[in-house]
């Protein structure tokens, strides 16, 4: 069945999309507000179901009967057989064309998924459907009841989605709601599908902007810490290049000592970041699954971080080289003691 009517989320108003729980006895109250058509309480999951730390399986758990008249649009191409199946089966489990693909899986198996969210635990399923549309082909579909009992997480849900007639009602009903719930135990933000998704690109945007900022003032706060560095080593032993300058040593040689001294310890800090990074991701970062498909460090950022960290050690031991270079030998020699 293919839904016509717009779809609105009602979840935590002031958290990240998803992060905070709202209590199952919303959902009576949500449905008898005037132009809400149905309403669907519904959890995230996601986990390992392969050997790759990296890949995910993920996706909605709610009301297998509910769910396939509010989302009736992206179950237009599962056969009606196999949603009737899915619907009588209490372990049964829908997934997307690309999530087969990914795993290997084929129509009936048996599956099991290590959750990593909402909590900890395994999970078995089978198998029982196939969607090839782009908004389900990467997530998958199972039994509320089922998830939320095998992880203890009853009476909670992540939100609720809902439908209403029309454009016309999603403002109206949209205020009813959080109106409600306002001095309520959690305050809710209710919108239409495409703000949700909207705010969750806003928040990942914001978070990498985030992320390039604190990135940008490291490499400062490090360029400096460097230049401090080799330009204390560079007055502690100008003695020894006012020597070198008098036995013939050139400008140039100078420059190279001090440079190659600033890159190499530069790089030897900046090998140890990108093995503090690589740790770091791969024991905490692979917790970020809902929305991000993997996060591992790549071989063009390792790359690119190899350079730049050349590059900062580079640019950081210019002044104290330069300095190196304009000793004069004479002088050099009289802080001899």
């Amino acid at each position: 069945e293919t839904t016509q009517y717009i779809r609105l989320l009602t979840r935590e108003r002031y958290g990240n999309p998803g992060m905070i729980l709202l209590p199952d006895s919303y959902t009576e109250k949500i449905k008898n507000v005037p132009g809400v058509i149905d309403v669907l309480p519904f959890s995230f999951f996601g986990g390992r179901a392969s050997a790759d730390p990296g890949v995910f399986v993920r996706g909605l758990a709610s009301d297998a009967v509910i769910a396939s008249r509010i989302f009736g649009d992206q179950w237009n191409d599962i056969p009606t057989a196999q949603i009737e199946e899915y619907q009588k089966e209490r372990t049964a489990i829908m997934v997307g064309e690309t999530t087969m693909k990914k795993f290997g899986w084929k129509l009936g198996q048996q599956v099991q998924i290590k959750l990593i969210f909402p909590r900890p635990g395994k999970i078995t399923a089978r198998i029982v459907g196939v969607g090839k549309h782009p908004r389900f082909a990467n997530w998958a579909a199972m039994h509320r009841e089922y998830l939320t009992r095998e992880t203890k997480t009853e009476g909670r849900a992540m939100g609720f989605w809902m439908t209403v007639a029309s454009e016309g009602d999603t403002g109206r009903v949209s205020a009813t709601i959080d109106e409600m719930f306002k001095n309520g135990p959690i305050a809710t933000k209710t919108e239409t599908e495409k703000a949700f998704f909207g705010s969750i690109t806003g928040w990942m945007g914001g978070f990498l902007a985030m992320v390039s900022g604190l990135s940008i003032l490291v490499l400062i706060v490090t360029g400096i810490v460097c230049l401090n560095s080799i330009s204390m080593s560079v007055r502690e032993r100008i003695p020894e290049f006012g020597l070198l300058k008098s036995l013939g040593y050139r400008v140039s040689h100078l420059m190279f000592f001090v440079l190659g001294e600033s890159a190499l310890a530069a790089t030897f800090g900046g090998v140890l970041g990108l093995i503090a990074a690589q740790v770091i991701l791969t024991t905490v970062g692979t917790r970020a699954i809902l929305f991000v498909e993997r996060t591992e460090l790549q071989m063009e950022t390792m790359i690119l971080s190899f350079f730049v960290a050349i590059l900062l050690g580079l640019l950081s031991g210019l002044p104290p080289a330069i300095r190196a270079a304009r000793i004069r030998p004479v002088e050099a020699l009289r802080t001899v003691e």
